[in-house]
């Protein structure tokens, strides 16, 4: 029985043993098949490569024969002795019926830097990139800064006290509101005027220049004369230590926020020359720094 039982467990042993063979060889077979996998994605993608590298070599080539064509072309065209030089010592700054200033003309509607001045003056940049005389320059500047400034008038007409309010923020404060009506309609004759006076001014082409950049201005900065009635909500604070926070909501009737202001009493400096403090935008309406209120007591929430 004993010997019996020994056979048994020597077999089973075995069989055992036979079964974690057959099992790590089966693992073993799939390992590498996965790897013979891995190893020819990996020569595929190393050939499609060499393929790109080569293709880029020929493009670059071809590319290097055409800049040698062009500056072959370009060399031979500078030495042909109908070419016409720029010469703005003769022409002037803005030479009539030619195409370039420096630049194609062209592109000067979109060029970037500081066009207008601060309270909307022209800068005096963009006098001497559209070659204007002093003349020329004083002119365009009163006839815009009018535009601007018959657009505050009929602001300081228009206001009248409201007892809408911009919105039901800062409910601790004082509330004085007021509304203006739409305005852009009334401002289009003065618009039109302008630019009609700086195109007979200027000529067509540096007047459509000057004119694009006149409009942006006032779609960006002056709210494109305000096509919509807005709401203006001055909301005062007493704060401690003798310090007085107004607070300056803009909206369009009906929702949109335009714009929102922090006005201190006293006023904070923001540690700037005096020259270069920003003023208030509205002060036209409202005085220096918020503390007018024309026509109207202060309104509670």
């Amino acid at each position: 029985m004993n010997n019996l039982a020994l056979v048994v467990m020597l077999l089973a042993s075995s069989g055992l043993v036979l079964f974690v063979q057959r099992s790590s060889l089966h693992d073993l077979r799939t390992e590498n098949q996965r790897l013979a996998g891995e190893a020819a994605s990996a020569r595929r993608a190393a050939a499609e490569t060499h393929t790109a590298i080569a293709n880029l070599k020929v493009g670059l080539e071809e590319k290097r024969e055409q800049r040698a064509a062009l500056r072959s072309h370009l060399s031979a065209e500078g030495a042909t002795s109908d070419m016409i030089p720029m010469e703005p010592d003769k022409e002037g700054v803005w030479p009539p019926d030619k195409p370039y200033f420096y630049l194609k003309k062209e592109y000067l509607s979109d060029a970037f830097f500081q066009r207008f001045a601060r309270e909307f003056h022209s800068n005096p940049d963009a006098a001497i990139v559209l070659g204007m005389t002093p003349n020329e320059a004083t002119a365009v500047d009163d006839a815009f800064h009018s535009v601007i400034e018959k657009f505050r008038a009929l602001e300081a007409e228009n206001l009248t006290p409201s007892t809408e309010h911009a919105s039901t923020r800062f409910p601790r404060g004082q509330k004085t509101s007021y509304r203006l009506p739409a305005l852009k309609d009334q401002m289009r004759p003065a618009v039109e005027n302008f630019l009609a006076s700086t195109g007979a001014l200027l000529g067509d082409s540096r007047a459509e220049i000057f004119s694009h950049w006149a409009k942006l201005c006032f779609a960006d900065s002056l709210g494109d004369f305000a096509p919509k009635a807005r709401i203006f909500t001055l909301t005062d604070e007493d704060l401690q230590g003798d310090r007085k926070l107004t607070r300056l909501e803009v909206v369009e009737e009906g929702g949109k926020q335009l714009s929102y202001f922090e006005l201190w009493d006293p006023p904070r400096e923001y540690g700037l020359p005096e020259g270069f403090l920003p003023r208030f935008f509205y002060r036209h309406l409202f005085g220096e720094n918020g503390q007018k209120r024309p026509g109207v007591q202060p309104l509670s929430e």
